[in-house]
């Protein structure tokens, strides 16, 4: 297809208006791990005590938190672009797991934390 052709659309142009099931299966994701949050809360202070908890607990959020960014990514850029979507994808999960190693690191010397639940 040429340039200049009247229905020729770019691909860096095209984006995506129709319903995402991200976030649908994200709301799952976090609501069955809401379920079995008490439970890991519960065995860490079992085994690790009341700090054991604690540290759960915020690996716990950590985690279904950085699901819900990624899923907040892939369901809201290709609204804007397929390229966008692209780089979230890619890059976001880079970023994500640099904010997930900087909570750790963040509270790897706070009273609370114990490596093994967390």
């Amino acid at each position: 297809m040429k340039t200049d052709d009247p229905q020729y659309v770019s691909i860096l142009s095209m984006n995506d208006q129709g319903p995402a099931p991200e976030a649908a299966i994200v709301r799952d994701i976090i609501k069955h791990g809401s379920i079995v949050a008490p439970i890991l809360i519960g065995l860490s202070a079992v085994f690790w005590g009341v700090n054991g908890a604690w540290s759960g607990a915020f690996g716990i959020v950590l985690v279904l938190g950085t699901f819900a960014v990624a899923a907040w990514m892939v369901s809201y850029t290709p609204r804007v672009s397929y390229t966008l979507k692209k780089g979230a994808t890619l890059d976001g999960y880079d970023f994500r797991i640099a904010v997930m190693a900087a909570g750790v690191v963040f509270v790897s010397h706070a009273t609370w934390d114990k490596h093994v639940p967390l």
